[in-house]
């Protein structure tokens, strides 16, 4: 049997770990062992063939919880294949998606180390009802894209199983070389 998986993912309000979730179902579904845990509750990477980080980006910004995460562990992701998925753009168009992986893009590059073999966007969650009481504030102004904004759901389901398929896929291959 090979190595497990590892899906971790960094969250404010649920909705990457809700990715991270399923991301791990579609790997158990293929028949690869899977832990899937937050940031915070991981104490080693030595085990994993592959980690998968996932994040939420926030006006322009990975949640600190993930960058700290990226710092604490640069020895081993240097050496280990990993995967890195970010929850971004409550919009859903080509080009809302398209500017946040730019952005995040440049902003991996203050890790010059990490060389994930993907990196993918998916659009993210909103609930305005469920913001902390300091997030609140970033509705308030006119000009914020969040002022009256209505809830809404960006994901693409479809999208993430489709990205989480084609890992699962290129491992089952790696581990079986005659499997074409």
């Amino acid at each position: 049997m090979s190595e497990p998986v590892l899906i971790v993912y960094a969250t404010r309000y649920g909705s990457t770990k809700e990715v991270a979730e399923k991301i791990g179902q579609i790997f158990i579904q293929s028949g690869i062992d899977v832990d899937v845990l937050a940031c915070k509750k991981v104490d080693t990477l030595e085990q994993y063939q592959l980690i998968v980080i996932g994040a939420p980006y926030y006006i322009g910004s990975m949640l600190k919880e993930a960058k700290k995460f990226l710092i604490k562990n640069q020895n081993i992701l240097s050496r280990k294949q990993v995967a890195f998925f970010a929850l971004g753009p409550i919009g859903s168009t080509e080009k809302e998606l398209t500017e946040t992986q730019n952005q995040l893009d440049h902003e991996l590059k203050q890790f010059p180390w990490f060389n994930p073999i993907s990196t993918v966007m998916f659009g993210g969650k909103y609930e305005p009802d469920k913001l902390h009481f300091l997030d609140k504030f970033l509705t308030v102004p006119p000009a914020s894209p969040l002022h009256n904004l209505a809830a809404n759901d960006a994901r693409n389901w479809d999208e993430i199983k489709a990205w989480a398929e084609n890992l699962s896929s290129s491992l089952q291959t790696a581990d079986n070389p005659s499997v074409h």
